[in-house]
């Protein structure tokens, strides 16, 4: 998603943990509770949304679609049903 609002830009890539990303996590790490695992499925999708960020260079795709942004602001976030976590990027 690419937000433009005068000389500034917002930039928000999203990603979800499915239930069977959350049920392969239960399997292999069965000692921990289940608020534990979406936490850290959640902070593995952060990551995943990061470095797509980086990889694709959505912040040259924003400068040369918009060059007037002058501020480009980039955010990840994961969600799993209700829970989501959100991370500024660079």
């Amino acid at each position: 998603i690419v937000a433009l609002w005068k000389n500034q830009a917002l930039v928000i890539e999203c990603k979800r943990v499915s239930s069977a990303e959350v049920d392969a996590a239960k399997r292999k790490h069965k000692e921990m509770r289940e608020r534990e695992i979406v936490e850290g499925c959640l902070n593995a999708k952060l990551d995943e949304g990061t470095q797509q960020i980086t990889d694709k260079d959505y912040i040259d795709g924003v400068q040369l679609a918009f060059p007037a942004a002058d501020e480009i602001v980039c955010y990840t976030i994961a969600f799993c049903g209700k829970r989501c976590m959100v991370r500024k990027v660079g």
